[in-house]
């Protein structure tokens, strides 16, 4: 559990001298696959990357090139030797790295290199430092560091966590019910803890949902990802993205964020209603042909009942899903932890379960 003096310790480092804090993350034994990566190959049709000694895409035959990442196998600040990529998105990129002194694994996020001139850019960078340091639930993801490469790139050292996106296992599997509940409650539960330190997410989507295999049991662990577009609540005035401009994920935004309006804590339940959807029915919850028409329906259309869309899904769970999604925040769930209690008590409910096994609250309490 992090301490007060913790969480300004990380918050004071985003724009000051970087100083020793302990890393957090599996033992080498518990990696000992992962290695500097030397022979990354790429397929410049379709992007996919390979390693090994593949020299053809497997998807469409085009040759692959190396095109090595000079970052792999360096040491940052003498303290972590980054062994392999694992993720690039939009921000930075995500290396695994193995920490010199503890031999613990950890993941470094890298600010891109074309972003160092940037200045939103590299504040939205440094407030998911901070905000992430102040997180201590099982399903978010914590930052323990931040500093600065030899080239002046920002960086933050974060929990190890290897997993599948959500969004991967939706394209690949059939949720069923049981399943699809414990996974909502647990991404309620995150997102009431970063609610609790007044952070609100703002990009609740299934690819910032990770899904960890518990190694005794098998069931599923959530790790919520990238609070990169977070914003404190106390910054709700002067966030880094004005009000008029629109961030986040069409798919899953609530009207007002659409709409570029001020946001509170409840954008992040409708957009949790909209993963529900998606989650629940294999489906998301409106279709359209472009961003804009996305939108408008997100404003202004009420989605199909999830019991119409697939039939075995019991008519209680929509009246959870439409109170989520309720055009108007005053009409939905007014804070996470209720929304979590709502899915809890139907699960008990419809899964005949005396309780949930990744409880982390008391029902009894609700």
């Amino acid at each position: 559990m992090r301490n007060e003096a913790h969480n300004l310790h990380v918050q004071n480092i985003v724009n000051g001298p970087v100083r020793r804090l302990q890393a957090v993350g599996k033992s080498q034994a518990d990696h000992s696959d992962l290695q500097p990566e030397t022979n990354k190959r790429y397929c410049l049709m379709c992007r996919l990357e390979f390693v090994g000694a593949v020299s053809h895409c497997p998807q469409d035959g085009t040759p692959l090139v190396v095109m090595s990442d000079p970052f792999i196998g360096s040491v940052v600040q003498d303290k972590y030797q980054v062994l392999r990529q694992v993720g690039r998105g939009a921000m930075g990129t995500v290396y695994a790295a193995r920490e010199l002194d503890t031999d613990a694994i950890i993941a470094l996020k890298v600010l891109h290199r074309s972003l160092v001139s940037d200045l939103r850019a590299v504040k939205r960078f440094q407030a998911e430092a901070s905000h992430t340091s102040q997180l201590s639930s099982p399903h978010t993801i914590s930052t323990e560091d931040y500093g600065f490469t030899d080239d002046g790139r920002p960086f933050m050292a974060m929990d190890f966590v290897e997993g599948r996106g959500l969004n991967t296992i939706l394209d690949d599997e059939t949720i069923d019910l049981a399943r699809g509940l414990k996974i909502l409650i647990q991404i309620a539960d995150g997102l009431a803890h970063a609610h609790d330190q007044g952070l609100v997410h703002r990009d609740v989507k299934p690819s910032n949902i990770m899904i960890v295999a518990d190694e005794a049991t098998g069931d599923d662990i959530v790790k919520i990802v990238d609070f990169g577009i977070s914003k404190s609540v106390m910054d709700i005035e002067e966030s880094i993205t004005q009000t008029g401009q629109v961030v986040g994920s069409p798919l899953y935004m609530s009207p007002e964020q659409c709409l570029g309006d001020v946001l509170d804590h409840r954008t992040d339940i409708y957009s949790l209603g909209c993963l529900m959807y998606h989650l629940l029915t294999g489906t998301t919850m409106f279709h359209a042909e472009t961003v804009v028409e996305m939108l408008q329906a997100q404003i202004g259309r009420m989605p199909r009942a999830m019991s119409a869309v697939k039939k075995d899904l019991p008519r209680d769970l929509d009246q959870i899903m439409y109170k989520a999604v309720a055009k108007d925040p005053a009409m939905r769930y007014q804070s996470m932890q209720e929304y979590a209690t709502a899915l809890r008590l139907c699960y008990m409910r419809l899964c005949n379960r005396p309780k949930v096994q990744v409880d982390t609250a008391d029902i009894s309490a609700a």
